[in-house]
């Protein structure tokens, strides 16, 4: 499952921050995800993956860093949640800039 957002213009980008749905059934927490970028929204270039450890018991601003890249699209693929299943809750995704 992909979010893709356009931040309208290009910026630096040196990282990304993810806040799982609070819902405490929510089945939607991203344990697992790939984080790319782009400048025109068709080609992607993988700038971070990873897994978000402990998320379900402890589901709060999840951070992760990486060089400065300039871009204009973020996308954030969930590839597993904790349920097992293909849903992808957000409460709140945002980017770092330099």
């Amino acid at each position: 499952i992909d979010l893709v957002i356009d931040l309208g213009d290009k910026y630096s980008i040196c990282g990304f921050k993810y806040l799982p749905d609070q819902n405490k059934w929510s089945s939607g927490i991203i344990t697992n995800y790939r984080f790319y970028i782009s400048v025109d929204n068709k080609n992607w270039r993988l700038v971070n993956e990873g897994e978000f450890s402990n998320i379900k018991n402890n589901p709060v601003w999840q951070v992760k860093n990486f060089p400065a890249i300039n871009a204009r699209y973020i996308k954030l693929r969930a590839l597993k949640n904790t349920s097992g299943d293909h849903v992808a809750g957000y409460t709140e995704v945002d980017v770092i800039t330099k």
